[in-house]
């Protein structure tokens, strides 16, 4: 039944975005985690810096390593990108 799925999907595209994504929550987790704990910043900045680090780490490594991305302008599609985060994250 879910052949012809198995058979079209890009499963090293796939492992990548998977790694990318990972990778991010433990930045985004581990910023978060240095900056309140021994920082002492106040954790509404320590999230606010440790999310934009980790939106910015998937952007740029979905983009030049998951996507091999080489046309377009970066900072126009890093911008769709933080809309839609936007967008979805409400």
């Amino acid at each position: 039944m879910f052949s012809f799925l198995i058979q079209r999907v890009p499963w090293q595209r796939l492992f990548k975005f998977v790694i990318i994504g990972g990778s991010a929550l433990a930045i985004d987790t581990g910023m978060y985690f240095l900056l309140t704990r021994y920082g002492g910043v106040y954790y509404l900045v320590a999230r606010t810096c440790s999310i934009g680090v980790a939106i910015f780490w998937n952007f740029s490594f979905n983009r030049y390593w998951t996507f091999e991305a080489t046309e377009g302008k970066a900072t126009q599609q890093f911008m769709r990108f933080l809309i839609v985060i936007g967008l979805t994250s409400l």
